[in-house]
């Protein structure tokens, strides 16, 4: 927790309190230190649950905790295909690695700190003024 306001949540558990969503699927160790550290430079994070899934969980968890996510950010080397394929269809989804024939659909590739830095500030952003 950052702040008292960062809540990292994997399956089975959920948790009931307002606050922005973002669901992390497959991501690696290194995409997490990443997204930590943009989280880390952001001035003024709201309450915000990260979710968080790895192959192997519970699907059903997955596909729960997608609809309730204003942003998600998926691994393409870490998932199998059938699943990169399904995210990537997702309108608030963002990824990291290539998705080779599917960028046609998604093209919200994530390569550096800096980009994830910017998309986190705008998610927050967006779900600040949807709150007012």
């Amino acid at each position: 927790m950052i702040g008292n306001k960062l809540l990292l949540i994997t399956p089975p558990d959920d948790i009931n309190t307002d606050g922005l969503r973002i669901l992390l699927v497959g991501i690696s160790h290194d995409k997490t230190n990443l997204i930590s550290s943009a989280l880390t430079q952001l001035p003024n994070i709201p309450n915000t649950v990260l979710y968080m899934w790895a192959p192997g969980n519970d699907i059903k968890w997955l596909m729960d905790k997608k609809n309730k996510c204003q942003l998600i950010i998926f691994d393409v080397d870490n998932l199998p295909g059938e699943l990169i394929g399904y995210f990537s269809a997702q309108i608030n989804s963002y990824y990291f690695g290539h998705l080779r024939d599917l960028d046609i659909i998604n093209n919200n590739s994530i390569l550096d700190v800096n980009q994830c830095y910017e998309l986190l500030e705008n998610t927050i952003t967006t779900y600040e003024k949807s709150v007012r």
